[in-house]
């Protein structure tokens, strides 16, 4: 079976990854999607990097450390197929159930399918699991359960953000340089605003 990677760059529609594979490529991290170690990778399609800003991916490229956080924040070093979230959601409930009134077990066991789960960065992301699909930080994903030999993949439809990281944080702060007095200096010395003066004729009796 081929491992996260090479599941990846086989898929051709409708939801090509190329970006994402790219950018891991860029921060030397493909490593983790060839490995032997269990992952879980969430992937944003190549659509969800066409909807940032124009030029966006390169201004990503102009901070490899704190791309490298984004990136990280994608990575579960765990293997998580929907199945996986479900069985620990009822393996959570029964180890609650013996301090939980019937009248709320099912309210409880509902919410329980909420998990959090910890990434290769520093923070977690929340899993919610419904009848119908699976979110990762409220963010749908599109396509679940793409097994690889090394791990899983599931599709997501926009990228995750770690906390003290968005769009902005990777776009170059333009320096304004305070040009008032260099107005003014210009103004001065071309005499651009001062009031005409008065030419006098003097008479040669």
């Amino acid at each position: 079976m081929p491992n996260v990677e090479e599941v990846l760059l086989a898929r051709v529609s409708p939801l090509t990854c190329y970006t994402f594979h790219a950018l891991m490529n860029a921060v030397g991290k493909s490593y983790a999607l060839q490995g032997q170690h269990p992952i879980t990778v969430f992937i944003p399609n190549d659509v969800a990097f066409e909807a940032l800003h124009e030029g966006a991916v390169y201004d990503l490229l102009k901070d490899i450390s704190k791309l490298e956080e984004l990136l990280n924040f994608h990575l579960v070093p765990m293997e998580l197929t929907t199945s996986d979230v479900a069985n620990f959601a009822l393996q959570l409930a029964d180890q609650e159930a013996p301090i939980i009134p019937d009248n709320v077990r099912a309210a409880t066991t509902a919410r329980l399918r909420t998990l959090q789960v910890e990434t290769l960065s520093s923070y977690s992301l929340t899993l919610t699991l419904t009848e119908e699909e699976l979110q990762v930080n409220g963010v749908k994903v599109y396509e679940a359960n793409i097994v690889a030999d090394n791990g899983v993949a599931h599709i997501i439809e926009s990228i995750l953000w770690p906390p003290g990281l968005s769009e902005a944080s990777f776009v170059p702060k333009v320096q304004y340089r305070d040009v008032s007095s260099f107005h003014n200096r210009l103004y001065s010395d071309s005499g651009i605003g001062r009031e005409p003066r008065m030419k006098t004729n003097t008479k040669v009796m």
